[in-house]
């Protein structure tokens, strides 16, 4: 298994994200990141140089944040190396900004985005009706420290 280094976020690293919009637009990731990024802090994640993946936390008030991860068409093939890192840096962030909560969304439609979620120990606390913009179902999740 290859190791996946963490760098610190840089602007350049969004140009490779997988996500779609969610009203069926493009996405510009920089013009999406820059709210978040205001409110939190994020890292890139590399596998050989290549980015496997980018995600960050958004503080909601002390002691909660919400997490978001934004993969690329590195991200499968190094799957459980993502995972154990992005495990260890949830763990030092939370630490570290002394989280107690941490939450995320995900598209109810995005089965391996929920499973991701659960493999990081996220648990399923519901489902959040007509949440998105185009009205779609998402699912809240949640880690406790």
């Amino acid at each position: 298994m290859s190791r996946v280094e963490v760098k610190p976020y840089q602007p350049w690293h969004a140009e490779g994200l997988m996500l779609p919009g969610l009203a069926g637009e493009p996405v510009v990731m920089n013009e999406v990141l820059a709210p978040i990024l205001a409110r939190g802090e994020a890292a890139s994640l590399f596998l050989e140089g290549e980015l496997a993946g980018v995600a960050g936390l958004a503080l909601c008030w002390p002691g909660v944040a919400e997490a978001w991860f934004g993969p690329t068409v590195v991200t499968r093939r190094a799957s459980l190396g993502v995972i154990k890192a992005l495990d260890l840096a949830l763990r030092k962030t939370a630490g570290r900004l002394s989280l107690h909560r941490v939450g995320a969304s995900i598209l109810k439609s995005n089965r391996t985005a929920a499973r991701f979620a659960e493999v990081l120990r996220f648990e399923r606390e519901g489902t959040m009706k007509q949440f998105g913009p185009q009205r779609q179902d998402f699912l809240r999740y949640a880690r406790l420290f």
